[in-house]
């Protein structure tokens, strides 16, 4: 799973670090993710620093 999420929201970011998740820098998004990112920032979601994340199972 490698959800994408504001970076300093409590409620977020902070909360997948405390649950063990790890952002997950850009040069290891694959393509499909890195889309997703490209899509978020499109409709203004880069207004807030976001990050994608990761949590090995």
């Amino acid at each position: 799973m490698t959800p994408t999420t504001v970076v300093n929201i409590a409620w977020s970011g902070p909360y997948y670090r405390r649950t063990r998740w790890r952002d997950l820098p850009a040069a290891e998004l694959r393509p499909e993710l890195a889309a997703t990112r490209r899509r978020e920032a499109a409709v203004g979601l880069g207004a807030c620093p976001r990050t994608a994340m990761i949590k090995q199972l």
